[in-house]
């Protein structure tokens, strides 16, 4: 009897831990705090990420996305500006694009469903572009152009 026991608590264990794990990347979504943080925490239930697309540019399609992941680091030399032109289709739950400057602040550059373009500033030193997700399915497409003298490098 107490063999059955031992596992069935290891297993109620591992469901409450699950459970807390996925609860935890759910609350990102509204946390500027951990959303700005260097590190990423995120997980998928599927992911393809077009291979082919160039330094300045992210093509994603994605479903049980949640928590955040960095897309690029736009280092600038000066105050400067840079465009991002996005598409945006979310089929399930919540999506968004944000800037994270080098102090920390976080700006919405799209949320949900989107098709534009936009301007936005950079400050100097190292910016971030990142996605954030709660339980969501779709597609992003996004082309990023700023200033010469500015570095864009693609992390994802």
């Amino acid at each position: 009897m107490k063999l059955r026991v031992i596992p069935a608590a290891v297993i109620l264990i591992f469901c409450f831990e699950s459970c807390s794990t996925w609860d935890d990347k759910n609350m990102i979504y509204s946390d500027d705090a951990i959303i700005a943080r260097d590190g990423d925490s995120w997980s998928y239930f599927k992911l393809i990420v077009d291979p082919s697309s160039e330094e300045s540019e992210q093509a994603i399609k994605y479903s049980g996305f949640s928590g955040v992941q960095s897309l690029w680091t736009v280092t600038s030399p000066e105050s400067g500006y840079a465009v991002v032109a996005y598409s945006s289709i979310v089929s399930r739950g919540d999506f968004k694009m944000v800037l994270v400057d080098p102090d920390g602040y976080v700006q919405t550059i799209f949320e949900g469903n989107a098709d534009a373009e936009k301007t936005i500033p950079l400050f100097p030193g190292t910016n971030r572009i990142k996605i954030v997700g709660r339980q969501a399915n779709g597609s992003v497409t996004v082309k990023i152009a700023a200033d010469s003298g500015t570095e864009i490098r693609k992390i994802f």
